[in-house]
């Protein structure tokens, strides 16, 4: 394989049917595909969902674009609360007036910031679950934090027009 082509993907493919049979006679390995049990199989075909096999050296995490993503945007949030939050409390600090026009602002901000706070933790402590999941969980989970991490700057947004 060439570097141009290595570098387009990344896995290898071993395509030798043999050395398939001989690694799932003692090994227990699901088809990625449906979930059934490929131990002892004897043709580089799944019998439950008729999908060819190969066998495939890759990355050890290769899912993680899904996790990315769904970071990237639970953070946006936090940070967009973050940083309007510091900047009212600056503001309400150094106001000669000592208050703010809208309390209800700062009650969003405080919330805002603890929700995608709490969300980021939960996020990165089950990262293993995301990469393990199946394409449409990840896509549901992506989907629901993109829409959880950033509605409170949305709904923060609202409110101060």
């Amino acid at each position: 394989m060439s570097k141009a082509q290595h570098d387009r993907s990344d896995m290898e493919t071993i395509e030798d049917p043999a050395f398939l049979r001989s690694v799932l006679d003692t090994t227990d390995v699901p088809c990625p595909a449906c979930g059934y049990n490929l131990r002892g199989l004897t043709t580089p075909v799944c019998p439950e969902c008729n999908l060819r096999l190969v066998l495939r050296i890759g990355l050890a995490e290769p899912r993680i674009g899904a996790f990315v993503t769904g970071l990237v945007g639970i953070s946006a949030g936090l940070g967009f609360c973050g940083i309007m939050l510091t900047y009212l409390v600056i503001t309400i600090i150094f106001s000669s007036q000592g208050n703010t026009s809208k309390p209800s602002l700062l009650a969003y901000l405080i919330i805002g910031t603890c929700v995608g706070a709490a969300m980021l933790v939960g996020w990165i402590v089950r990262r293993r679950r995301m990469v393990q999941a199946r394409r449409l969980g990840r896509i549901i989970r992506v989907v629901v934090a993109l829409v959880l991490g950033l509605a409170p700057p949305v709904i923060i947004l609202c409110v101060i027009r």
